[in-house]
């Protein structure tokens, strides 16, 4: 068993060697994106790709694929399922310049080869991204409620490569307690991981809440192993699904 999968038996999550860190460079793409015009953002929404979930999702959208109307964030989802050219402007240098890198990187620290073959899950398995921005809480309306619901992630594993800020928050037995914030890189398993090794290392639930500082905006980078298109999956619990099936499986968990 390798490393990785004998740590997140007994942990909720897992540290990883630090991924180089270009969250300015994201940062400012997403920035930039988000100051043109609807119209234009809209163009990328989800609707317009076939393949988990790609695209543009937007607070108080009600026909997102994987966002409550009540989350409060604009993200954008990209991944190595499609050409470049498919996603905004504003992404393309990331795409093509950073995004290999940080695929090779995190290969390299999670034994990636090992990982597949001792899953059953090898050649069917790539990488998307989420680029997600959080708006303040008087620009968000000040809501009642929490900035993001409880989920747990579609995905074999989560990482988060730039590490994360205060306000993420972890269901422990039925209690929510708060994650302290990490610099670092870290991962942690989705409903994949589940299915893949028949419930010894369960999927994490989470959620982001309001901070005292609920006036600034924040910035959240993730990375998302995931089924590639048009795969079969064979699970240790016997389950045998194709990626649509996986992705429908996943989404009704929440209906």
């Amino acid at each position: 068993m390798t490393m990785l999968l004998k740590h997140l038996q007994g942990n909720h999550y897992s540290k990883l060697p630090g991924i180089t860190n270009q969250a300015a460079e994201l940062k400012g793409a997403m920035t930039a994106f988000l100051n043109r015009d609807i119209e234009y953002r809209t163009r990328f929404a989800q609707e317009n790709f076939e393949i988990g979930f790609d695209g543009y999702s937007y607070p108080g959208q009600i026909d997102s694929i994987n966002q409550a109307y009540d989350d409060y964030l604009h993200s954008m989802v990209l991944s190595e399922f499609y050409p470049i050219a498919k996603y905004p402007s504003e992404f393309h240098f990331y795409l093509k310049n950073i995004f290999p890198k940080m695929i090779k990187e995190v290969k390299e620290s999670i034994e990636w080869e090992e990982l597949e073959t001792e899953l059953g899950l090898e050649g069917k398995l790539g990488f998307s991204f989420s680029v997600n921005y959080y708006p303040s809480f008087e620009s968000s309306g000040e809501p009642s409620g929490v900035r993001l619901t409880e989920h747990i992630d579609g995905s074999l594993l989560t990482i988060f490569p730039y590490g994360f800020d205060e306000g993420l928050q972890i269901n422990d037995q039925g209690n929510w307690i708060n994650w302290i914030p990490l610099n670092g890189t870290v991962c942690f398993p989705g409903y994949m991981m589940d299915l893949a090794t028949n419930g010894e290392i369960g999927s994490l639930n989470h959620r982001l809440n309001w901070t005292h500082d609920q006036q600034r905006d924040r910035f959240a980078f993730a990375l998302f192993i995931v089924p590639k298109p048009n795969v079969v999956l064979n699970f240790a619990n016997g389950e045998q699904w194709n990626t649509k099936e996986y992705y429908q499986n996943y989404l009704a968990l929440f209906d």
